[in-house]
């Protein structure tokens, strides 16, 4: 069994002290020992890929789980992370569109809005469900989408990381958090 765990910087461990730059702004080279993923894994005394990236919409995550090569018994822990980010995925890279770009403020001016945002976040979740459907798989969320639930939606979103401290960075969540999140995450499985 291994734990497979896929999202942004929040499950990367962005801001966590051993994954955070001499300037305290900058990730760290390699995803934190302290982030729920590892902590999770320790809990279940088993393996686990940390494939959270900073940065990361949900369509790079949907495009990092399609690309993923499951092993048999693999657990997939899926953080699906803030509506409003998204990519264009080129041939060999990823081109990011977020809104703290100046350069893509003209994308969310005017060919974005939160609807059609989530909208795709619910299709991608969706068609992830049915790709994985021999793989367990858990789903939650940084953003809260209580609001809107489309009526075609199959899948069962378990719950929201919640920050209640402060990593490092003062921006991510710290230590305190991952480890309710990777005890929340636990309870799921072994339920």
């Amino acid at each position: 069994m291994r734990i497979i765990a896929f999202g942004c910087s929040y499950t990367f461990g962005h801001g966590l002290s051993d994954c955070l730059a001499d300037d305290k702004i900058t990730q760290g080279a390699a995803a934190s020992k302290l982030a729920f993923p590892s902590l999770l894994a320790m809990k279940l005394n088993c393996e686990y890929i940390n494939l959270g990236k900073s940065g990361n919409s949900n369509k790079e995550i949907w495009h990092d789980i399609l690309n993923f090569k499951f092993h048999d018994g693999d657990i997939a822990i899926i953080t699906w992370t803030y509506y409003s980010r998204f990519c264009i995925i080129k041939p060999n890279t990823v081109q990011r569109i977020n809104p703290w770009n100046e350069r893509d403020k003209l994308f969310f001016m005017n060919y974005s809005n939160r609807n059609d945002m989530i909208l795709d976040f619910y299709t991608r979740l969706n068609h992830i469900n049915t790709h994985l459907q021999n793989i367990k798989t858990f789903n939650y969320v940084i953003e809260d989408c209580k609001d809107f639930d489309p009526v075609w939606n199959t899948v069962n979103i378990l719950g929201l990381f919640k920050k209640i401290d402060e990593a490092d960075d003062n921006c991510h969540p710290g230590e305190k958090s991952h480890a309710r999140f990777a005890e929340e995450i636990y309870t799921h499985i072994i339920r």
